[in-house]
């Protein structure tokens, strides 16, 4: 399924049994961004990546300057969203922490607020068979 599918780290394997098999391409946050912005169109077609440490880049940023740093990777990522939509990438974005759903989408980390809505809009939760629980955004990062 091309797009960005966005779960917390205990619906992946192994720390689940029937939880999702984890994409064969792991990565960290910063390290996907910077292929993202300097390699997009050189990725591979069909590629599955599972990239991690999303909310320590975002709870690593000053409280009052992570909006702007969720702004920026949104800029980022939408700039090659086009590239990235014909290559049909399935990319899983794994938290550690706590994707918690009120007024918006937030990340739950450290005992701290992240703002990652900002990043892929307002995202409705889904559930599979096994009850592992995901949002899923486009790579365009318009609302779902």
């Amino acid at each position: 399924m091309p797009g960005y599918r966005i779960f917390e780290k205990r619906f992946l394997k192994p720390y689940k049994d029937n939880g999702f098999e984890q994409n064969p391409d792991r990565m960290g946050f910063l390290n996907f961004l910077r292929e993202v912005k300097n390699y997009a169109a050189k990725l591979p077609r069909f590629g599955r990546y599972c990239v991690f440490g999303l909310d320590e880049l975002l709870y690593m940023a000053d409280a009052e300057n992570r909006r702007g740093v969720a702004a920026d990777i949104h800029r980022q990522l939408g700039s090659a969203a086009q590239q990235l939509e014909r290559k049909l990438l399935d990319i899983q974005i794994v938290c550690e922490g706590k994707l918690v759903r009120g007024d918006t989408l937030w990340l739950d980390y450290r005992q701290e607020r992240l703002p990652i809505d900002v990043i892929f809009g307002d995202l409705h939760k889904q559930e599979d068979k096994d009850g592992n629980e995901f949002y899923v955004a486009a790579f365009n990062l318009t609302s779902g």
